[in-house]
């Protein structure tokens, strides 16, 4: 019956999560990043990220900041906090503590700058079901930039619940870039290209150009035709747009240019108008001629300076 069905998912769906092998894989994930290999830690980052599990964040932070250690009896890991020159110790998993240990009983799990910017990706990911949408926003910015195919799953379900336009708008943008860069499947990686070219920045034109990229002997990196023809033509709906948004500013601060010089130019008008009423034409001209030689002597670069970065020798 179908009223039937919505129960039927609610039930299977609490029978996976209270189950005891979802429990023993997060369980395994905690313990992969303990692995001597950063590969087996990083699919452990990766698990634990894509988990769901409330402790995941917990345990990714721990990691990071150099919390997570490892129990020499017994070899389990365990959440640290310094307590004199002891150590409070915490179940990874449930966040019940452990007891007060000697420093001496524990060793810190170690982590590479490379798998700091993994884990940091993660986290990113992790807080796009966060309840204030600058974060989600930054989250899936964060997420475009990592670009990490273990993301997905937890991409689609934060862009399916977004109402917010512009964290929306990011997680969309986030999401082809991955199925774009990740993916195998040919024609999911030419619709993901076809979003982007509805993107118009930098940052996008470069993810996208990097898909036509050659080697030395200018051989196509990306081996998918039909994915090169698809980045080509989005590359050029991309930078046919910059080109015209750029266009667009150089006429508008022409305009504003304009604008200014001929309210300058109206003022002098008016001032040089009253000064002849006051001593005459010729003084006039001369008090104002000397009031623009001042001017210029004290704001060489102009009333509204142009700022830009130094040139370094």
């Amino acid at each position: 019956m179908p009223f039937l069905r919505p129960l039927i998912l609610i039930t299977a769906v609490l029978f996976v999560t209270l189950s005891g092998p979802a429990s023993a894989d997060f369980s395994a994930d905690i313990s992969g990043l303990t692995a001597k290999k950063s590969k087996a830690k990083i699919a452990a980052v990766e698990k634990l990220a894509a988990s769901g599990h409330p402790r995941a964040v917990a345990v990714l932070r721990a990691f990071l900041e150099g919390r997570l250690y490892i129990q020499k009896k017994g070899g389990k890991p365990a959440i640290v906090k310094k307590s004199g020159r002891d150590f409070e110790t915490f179940d990874p998993e449930s966040g019940d503590p452990l007891g007060v240990a000697p420093k001496k009983s524990l060793k810190k799990v170690r982590i590479n700058n490379r798998l700091r910017k993994v884990v940091k990706g993660a986290l990113g990911g992790l807080t796009l079901l966060s309840p204030y949408r600058e974060k989600r926003a930054e989250a899936a910015k964060a997420v475009f930039k990592d670009r990490q195919a273990a993301m997905l799953p937890m991409l689609e379900k934060a862009l399916a619940k977004e109402t917010d336009t512009t964290a929306r708008n990011e997680m969309t943008r986030a999401l082809a870039a991955i199925q774009a860069t990740r993916l195998k499947d040919t024609e999911r990686r030419v619709a993901a290209l076809e979003v982007l070219a509805t993107y118009t920045d930098q940052d996008v034109r470069a993810l996208v150009a990097g898909l036509l990229t050659t080697d030395a002997q200018g051989k196509p990196l990306e081996s998918d035709q039909k994915v090169r023809e698809a980045a080509g033509n989005a590359l050029k709906v991309i930078e046919d747009r910059l080109q015209l948004w750029g266009f667009a500013a150089s006429i508008f601060q022409g305009v504003s240019l304009g604008s200014v010089l001929l309210l300058a130019a109206m003022g002098l008008g008016i001032v040089n108008k009253f000064l002849e009423s006051v001593s005459g034409a010729v003084l006039a001209k001369i008090l104002v001629l000397i009031a623009i030689i001042l001017f210029i002597q004290r704001r060489p670069r102009g009333l509204f300076a142009l700022r830009g970065r130094a040139v370094e020798a």
